[in-house]
């Protein structure tokens, strides 16, 4: 009976070490995050990240372009850990760019609030930044509020000028009309 529960225990202490060596290997297995986005036109203030894995709770940021780099933040919303599908941003219009980046941050602080720059830092894989570019279109072309001074019609001397003109053609054609009318009265004679 002693080496039947000997066996027992044996067996029991093989398969807690098999356990305790599996479990954290599959654990282990974690998620690559990654981002998939594609050319867009922008659509009431948004645009629609396709696919992003997050190996945690996150971000979803979208950075303007600086110079063919991420340059400044435009737009922010949170993501679950896992695949996330049909990702809809707001971005400030006004200060987007023909490429912009979508990028995913971990949100390593206090979960749930946005802390860039800070807590919540980009997410990496294989030591690269987890984002892509994408171009957008749909971007507003303003005109200036006020138009640039020129130094046309602002003149003084415009008006001046253009009501001297109109005069001189009225004297003009009071003389010939009234050389006419005398010329008429002299052959009448």
């Amino acid at each position: 009976m002693k080496a039947t529960v000997r066996r027992t225990l044996a067996l029991g202490l093989i398969a807690l070490l098999l356990v305790a060596v599996v479990v954290p290997a599959v654990s282990a297995q974690a998620v690559t995050p990654s981002v998939t986005v594609n050319d867009q036109e922008i659509q009431d203030g948004t645009v629609t990240v396709a696919t992003i894995v997050s190996d945690g709770p996150g971000w979803m940021v979208i950075h303007a372009d600086n110079n063919g780099a991420p340059g400044p933040v435009i737009g922010h919303t949170a993501v679950m850990d896992g695949e996330n599908t049909d990702v809809v941003v707001d971005i400030d219009v006004d200060a987007a760019t023909e490429t912009l980046y979508a990028m995913l941050h971990s949100d390593l602080g206090t979960v749930g609030t946005y802390e860039f720059p800070g807590a919540d830092t980009p997410a990496q894989a294989d030591g690269q930044v987890v984002m892509s570019p994408f171009s957008v279109t749909g971007l507003l072309t303003m005109e200036p509020e006020t138009l640039p001074q020129t130094g046309g019609a602002s003149r003084f001397w415009t008006p001046i000028a253009m009501l001297g003109g109109t005069l001189s053609i009225l004297i003009a054609a009071a003389y010939l009309f009234r050389s006419r009318q005398s010329q008429k009265s002299r052959g009448d004679k």
